[in-house]
């Protein structure tokens, strides 16, 4: 039963790598800076709702 669940987390595992690394490799600049604001806006999202010292 370890086995399976090993065997087969590795496996998707390994196709999660590939399609990361596929689509990285074509990426475009558009895709690009969709991901860097998204990036921008969730660090702005965790900075604004953190606790503050008072």
């Amino acid at each position: 039963m370890v086995e399976w669940v090993t065997s087969t987390f590795q496996e998707y595992m390994a196709f999660y790598a590939r399609y990361a690394q596929q689509q990285w490799s074509h990426m475009t600049p558009a895709r690009y800076g969709v991901i860097l604001v998204s990036i921008g806006i969730f660090g702005w999202l965790l900075m604004k709702s953190s606790v503050k010292k008072c």
